[in-house]
């Protein structure tokens, strides 16, 4: 069984799309440049840390750091 994982820009972008604002008012509600919100949907680009986190605590989302599992020496 084949499990893909989601990543941050999936979900930002699904979040984009699904809020049905035009870029620009994304971009001022969320402090985030509008053309770099439309580069990041076209593909063009990618967008910093911050911007995601700007705009993952405009529509609401949580960045969380993923959980990992510790590997110990054996010997």
């Amino acid at each position: 069984m084949l499990v893909t994982m989601r990543t941050i820009s999936d979900i930002l972008k699904e979040a984009i799309v699904d809020s049905g604002l035009p870029h620009r008012q994304i971009g001022l509600r969320a402090g985030v440049n509008r053309i770099s919100v439309m580069r990041f949907m076209r593909g063009d680009t990618s967008i910093t840390l911050e911007q995601a986190e700007r705009l993952a605590e405009f529509f609401g989302l949580s960045l969380m750091p993923k959980e990992t599992t510790k590997r110990t020496r054996k010997g």
